[in-house]
């Protein structure tokens, strides 16, 4: 067992409604609306992008290759991300390749800096899939005019 991470597309009034909610009555929402593949929202690499136990680490090397002024990378760090960040998050990161990742992966400083699971991973195919969610759930939120919830359970 471990801890996931998924990218909910949803829209900004959602998402507004959501920040308002406290923690029980956000995960029953998520619950109601995205856990079952019966509900009619759940769709993946639509308004759901799953990841496994490498979300960590791909957030974590994604966010050192952000040379933007505002480190707009540092919002995957949160749980809402409104449509106007959403697209900005987007553009960075739509041309970062695996190659990319791979460059500046160092397992002892994501150690050091307590990255969940990179002790354990260094597989590329791995991250990969992680880094093609991110960008997936982005592209799919910025063409869609919508904002992403990331939530780890």
């Amino acid at each position: 067992m471990g801890i996931v991470c998924e990218l909910y597309r949803l829209s900004d009034k959602k998402i507004e409604k959501l920040m308002t909610m406290n923690k029980d009555d956000f995960e029953e929402f998520l619950d109601n609306e995205f856990d079952s593949i019966n509900e009619k929202t759940y769709e993946e690499d639509e308004t759901i992008f799953p990841m496994s136990k490498g979300w960590d680490i791909t957030k974590y090397l994604l966010q050192k290759l952000d040379f933007t002024n505002e480190k707009i990378l540092l919002e995957l760090n949160k749980t809402f991300i409104k449509f106007e960040k959403t697209v900005r998050i987007y553009n960075v990161i739509k041309n970062i390749d695996i190659n990319d990742l791979m460059s500046i992966y160092n397992r002892e400083e994501m150690i050091e800096n307590d990255v969940y699971r990179s002790e354990m991973i260094k597989n590329k195919d791995f991250i990969n899939h992680h880094l093609k969610a991110f960008q997936k759930g982005f592209k799919k939120a910025s063409d869609l005019k919508d904002g992403i919830v990331i939530y780890y359970y």
